[in-house]
């Protein structure tokens, strides 16, 4: 992102985003196949869904999950409240 001159998953390129679209990081969600991303995103207050594309596809182990794990997005159909 130009205006920060960083890149996810740096806390603030995501306060950015929240900042430029008016949003609260409670009401964001983050939807990624990344872990990177889903964690960066988790640790600024974000919601987020992890894309799990392969069974054999493990998350990043840092301590941090994401509010949900789907195998394919038209798995969120109703689930994003």
């Amino acid at each position: 992102m130009h205006e920060v001159r960083s890149f996810k998953p740096d806390p603030a390129v995501y306060a950015q985003f929240l900042a430029r679209a008016g949003a609260h990081a409670a009401d964001t969600w983050l939807i990624s196949s990344n872990p990177f991303d889903v964690v960066g995103a988790a640790a600024t207050g974000w919601r987020t869904v992890w894309v799990r594309r392969s069974p054999a596809q493990s998350f990043d182990p840092w301590g941090i999950e994401p509010t949900l794990e789907v195998s394919r997005l038209t798995e969120l159909s109703g689930r994003l409240t």
